[in-house]
Order: C-alpha cells, then sequence, then structure tokens
C-alpha cells in the first residue's frame, strides 16, 4: 500500500498563508489586516503572498469560499415521511447547533459581515447564500408541513 504524496512546498505555503490571513482577520480585522502582516505570520514573502493571491481581497474571498464549503459539509437531511420527526428535528437542530460552536467558524463569520457590510455587492453575495443553505432547513418543514405532520 503506497502513502498519498507529501504536499507540494507551493501547496504548503498557500496553506499557510490561509492559515495566517485567517489568524490576522480574526484578530485584527479586514480593513487592519495588511498582506505584510499575513506574510510575516505565514513565514514568507509579500511576494509569495501575491503569488498566490492576487489581492487582499481575493484572498479574503477564497476564506469566505472555505468558510462557505465548511458550512456546507454537512449532509442536507431529507425529510423522511417513513421515520419519526423527533429524531429528523433532532439531527438537524445538531448540525446548526455543532456549527455555530465552532469558534474559529464564529470569529471568522463575524470579521467577514464587517468586511461585507460596506461593499453591497459583497454583502448580497455573502446574504444570498446563507440564505440558500437555510433552504435545505424550510425545503424540509414544507414536505413535513404537507405530509400533514407539522402544523402550520
Amino acid at each position: 500500500m503506497t502513502s498519498p504524496a507529501p504536499p507540494r512546498l507551493t501547496d504548503r505555503k498557500r496553506a499557510a498563508i490561509l492559515e495566517a490571513a485567517v489568524a490576522e482577520f480574526r484578530q485584527a480585522g479586514y480593513d487592519a489586516t495588511s498582506m505584510d502582516r499575513i506574510a510575516a505570520s505565514a513565514g514568507v514573502s509579500k511576494r509569495t503572498v501575491y503569488n498566490h493571491f492576487p489581492s487582499k481581497e481575493a484572498l479574503f474571498a477564497q476564506i469566505l469560499q472555505q468558510l462557505w464549503e465548511r458550512s456546507r459539509e454537512s449532509p442536507e437531511l431529507a425529510y423522511r415521511g417513513d421515520r419519526p420527526l423527533r429524531p429528523q428535528l433532532l439531527e438537524l437542530v445538531r448540525q446548526k447547533l455543532q456549527l455555530l460552536h465552532d469558534e474559529a467558524f464564529i470569529d471568522l463569520v463575524r470579521a467577514a459581515v464587517v468586511a461585507v457590510i460596506p461593499t453591497p455587492e459583497r454583502a448580497q453575495e455573502m446574504f444570498k447564500r446563507v440564505g440558500d443553505k437555510e433552504e435545505g432547513l424550510t425545503v424540509w418543514i414544507r414536505a413535513a408541513a404537507a405530509d400533514g405532520r407539522l402544523n402550520t
């Protein structure tokens, strides 16, 4: 059995940049974070940061994308008419609470909200994505109500 190849140096640098950027954005917020600070925290040159990310906004957008992907990691639970409601609802709530108890996730969401509010286009995209994520819960509730198992 062969082991997976170790990450390439460029992949490790990119990961270090992302990790440093997350820490800087969490600590200082979007406006106070600079590419210089991120480079220093990552232990790479500023040029290396710019080789991976053309701007602070592009770097932040990548972090937001990772946050978004992380929030969608839990599988969508489809309503099951053949199963009791309570365990289904408890699993939906457990998934939500698990994400909401992740301090790093919450700190980044706070930084993201502060960063996107002044930019209407970015704010609109972020809130659209949040609305799309909530759609899974809404679909579940509608399905259970249509099945006559919830009083609306």
